[in-house]
């Protein structure tokens, strides 16, 4: 699969009411007409499993907790805002995995390899994408979806906008994800990557498809498994996140 081209859609999105500025904005990228007959089964699906998995990794929220207050002083649960659907605000949620208050003497930024404000358990963490496991909180409020592009901060929203990054704001027409197929591309890119990662989003809202969204499913499963295994195993050096914190 490769996002190479990118098909002109002349209906609008009907699964949800985005303002008219942005629509006109932003057309013609739309989702595809698949993604807004199935719409309906993608939200219940998404609900299921969201909530079968805050019960199923409940025992490892309470183990991740207490290893965060074990080896940094701060709040167990790190809060960022970030943009939803039709950039819509939403706070974000997700285990801390750097000292507190990192950003306060470099303002926002992303996490570069090596970053010293990363803790112990943080790079064991963000190395797994298991601090990204709170989102599910996110996926039962409505912000957030189990697959689509990963939310991004408004500061960075904006600095893309301002850097021409072409169609950026298109990959606001879904729900943002926890995984998704830009994330499997490339799990940890960095900000000079961001507009082969823009590329990838948009690739996945215009093809989107009930068979696509069930192989990132498995695809997102696998991955996840063989990062649980390595972080109980085998602990590896600190790697890069794609989300500044």
């Amino acid at each position: 699969m490769e996002p190479s081209s990118f098909p002109s859609q002349s209906s609008l999105p009907e699964p949800e009411v985005a303002s008219e500025r942005f629509l006109l904005e932003y057309m013609p990228f739309t989702p595809s007409v698949e993604y807004r007959r199935w719409y309906g089964f993608k939200r219940v699906f998404d609900v299921a499993l969201a909530s079968l998995g805050l019960i199923l990794f409940a025992p490892l929220f309470v183990l991740i907790a207490i290893a965060i207050k074990l080896t940094s002083p701060g709040p167990v649960l790190f809060r960022q805002e970030r943009l939803s659907i039709y950039e819509k605000p939403f706070t974000l949620i997700k285990f801390r995995t750097m000292v507190d208050q990192a950003e306060a003497k470099t303002g926002p930024t992303w996490v570069q390899e090596g970053d010293t404000r990363i803790t112990p358990i943080g790079r064991f963490l963000r190395k797994t994408h298991v601090d990204e496991l709170p989102q599910l909180w996110n996926i039962l409020l409505g912000e957030m979806s189990l697959i689509g592009p990963r939310p991004e901060r408004p500061v960075f929203v904006k600095r893309f906008r301002d850097e021409d990054v072409e169609n950026y704001s298109c990959r606001h027409f879904f729900r943002p994800g926890i995984t998704g197929y830009a994330q499997m591309q490339n799990p940890n890119p960095t900000v000079d990557q961001i507009r082969e990662k823009t590329d990838a989003d948009l690739w996945y809202i215009t093809n989107w498809s009930v068979k696509l969204e069930l192989w990132l499913m498995r695809q997102t499963a696998v991955y996840f498994c063989r990062s649980l295994r390595k972080l109980i195993f085998r602990p590896s050096n600190p790697a890069r996140h794609p989300d500044g914190h």
